[in-house]
């Protein structure tokens, strides 16, 4: 069995196993991680197993995005008309900040990391604010933390399951590259070239 094909299913295995026990876990408590903790261990998943930049920057990109979602939301809850130009707005605002973090950090914040975070925090909350804008303090924290927490759970999983069975990645693109010639005029001087001179001569 290849390395690759071996981590895949440690690693869904292992997610299977977790997400069940959270989902089980959060009927059991009372708290949101029954509706929200697939969601959030799937994108924590996402945000371990692409292989773009190192770890850290994943996860703070991610952050930054998350973060960023919640301040849309506070701006729609407090200073935007909740209508679509606000919503619009908001929306702006959001990529915008996104964006404009990302660059300062010269790339190495992924911006996909970031939109993952933005749209965890939205496909989390989006349908509580619209039933209960007015609870944003309260709602809003109690979703950021479940959805957090499933997604470091996520990430931890894949993470670690990287680490102990790895992904091959840089074999198998050795494997698929093709052998490189060396130009000509560094290549070695070769017996038949120097008969060819001679005779030439």
């Amino acid at each position: 069995m290849k390395r690759t094909t071996l981590h895949s299913l440690v690693t869904g295995a292992v997610l299977a196993v977790i997400g069940a026990v959270l989902v089980d876990a959060g009927a059991h408590v009372g708290n949101q991680l029954v509706h929200l903790g697939e969601m959030g261990l799937a994108v924590g998943a996402v945000l371990g197993l692409v292989p773009h930049r190192p770890a850290g920057w994943r996860a703070a990109a991610f952050a930054v995005g998350f973060a960023d979602a919640w301040l849309g939301y506070a701006l729609r809850a407090g200073a935007l008309p909740d209508i679509p130009m606000g919503r619009a707005l908001a929306t702006f605002i959001v990529l915008i900040v996104l964006t404009a973090v990302v660059t300062i950090s010269g790339a190495r914040l992924p911006l996909w990391a970031g939109l993952l975070g933005i749209a965890a925090f939205a496909g989390g909350y989006e349908a509580q604010f619209t039933a209960s804008p007015t609870t944003f303090l309260t709602d809003s924290l109690t979703a950021a933390t479940t959805i957090a927490f499933a997604v470091a759970v996520g990430f931890l999983v894949t993470e670690i399951t990287t680490a102990v069975v790895g992904r091959e990645r840089a074999a198998e693109g050795a494997e698929a590259a093709p052998p490189t010639e060396a130009p000509e005029h560094v290549r070695p001087l070769t017996s038949t070239t120097s008969s060819e001179g001679a005779l030439a001569r």
